[in-house]
């Protein structure tokens, strides 16, 4: 027992430390209930002798981006109520980490990728980066990337994608707060749910041709926004695709929209022109929601 980790037969009853990173010494075997509670820790590395982690152990720790678990552990209780910064566990492959993390949808990384600048999954998908630059330039041959990857990246400036990227997941990029400008290769056909919320210094998005879906959200909260073409051939717009956009003034939708979702534009200006065909679903849409438009 000592002033930072409290242990009692193996069981770290509570962390008092003010660490961004901990390392549980080597006496734990059990990760104790509420031990972490509200903890402002950013990495915990638990030790290879803990066997289990108990329901509640890292509750409420608002910080927590990172949990490293070792291969031995043989039971994890829902460890991470209200933890919602946590956006990787490294576990190995088979191990009972992997498992907790594809159920509750955190993405997992092998341990070897500890502290590596990325992690790409099967020489394509793009799992995890680590380091929060002002610039980055991702390696040809990554084709997704994956949820949350560069979620709260607060000092991305800019990115370049390579054209083998076709797919953005959910969150990849939320709240990048100082991303100004992105261009999105013309392979990329889906936008996933809150690819690009709250990425508020946004100005300028180049949408790529081949796109078919922009999924619920993926813009929405994007104050800066001032202009956007929605490709010819991209087919659905779904619910607050574009919501809270205030500064959006124009968005030119084509005829091949045949889904627009209600809520696809709730909260913009009321300054903001949509131009549309005559006829097409995207006039539709600006009639019955009373929407300023311009026929094309």
């Amino acid at each position: 027992m000592n002033d930072v980790f409290v242990i009692s037969e193996g069981r770290l009853v509570s962390y008092n430390g003010t660490s961004d990173i901990v390392e549980l010494p080597d006496q734990v075997v059990i990760v104790g209930e509420n031990s972490f509670f509200n903890s402002a820790v950013h990495r915990i590395v638990v030790g290879k002798n803990v066997k289990r982690i108990e329901s509640n152990a890292f509750r409420c720790c608002g910080t927590l981006k990172e949990i490293v678990l070792p291969d031995g552990i043989e039971f994890i209780g829902e460890m991470i109520n209200k933890c919602n910064q946590l956006k990787w566990i490294f576990s190995n492959p088979g191990t009972a980490g992997e498992a907790y993390a594809i159920d509750h949808g955190i993405s997992v990384v092998p341990r070897e990728c500890l502290d590596q600048e990325w992690y790409i999954s099967n020489g394509k998908i793009l799992k995890c980066f680590l380091k929060n630059e002002k610039t980055i330039a991702l390696p040809v041959g990554v084709t997704y990337i994956g949820p949350r990857v560069f979620e709260n990246f607060r000092k991305l400036e800019s990115i370049l994608l390579p054209d083998s990227v076709c797919r953005i997941g959910t969150k990849a990029f939320r709240k990048c707060t100082s991303l100004e400008s992105v261009v999105i290769p013309d392979n990329v056909s889906w936008l996933d749910r809150c690819a690009f919320e709250s990425c508020t210094s946004l100005k300028d998005i180049k949408l790529p041709a081949s796109l078919e879906v922009i999924w619920g959200n993926c813009f929405s909260d994007c104050i800066s926004l001032k202009e956007i073409v929605v490709p010819e051939g991209c087919k659905r717009i779904s619910g607050s695709a574009f919501a809270n956009c205030k500064a959006l003034r124009r968005i030119a939708i084509p005829a091949s929209v045949t889904f627009i979702q209600d809520s696809a534009l709730s909260g913009c200006s009321t300054n903001l022109v949509l131009l549309v065909q005559e006829g097409s679903v995207a006039h539709e849409y600006a009639e019955k929601n009373h929407l300023n438009f311009v026929l094309v």
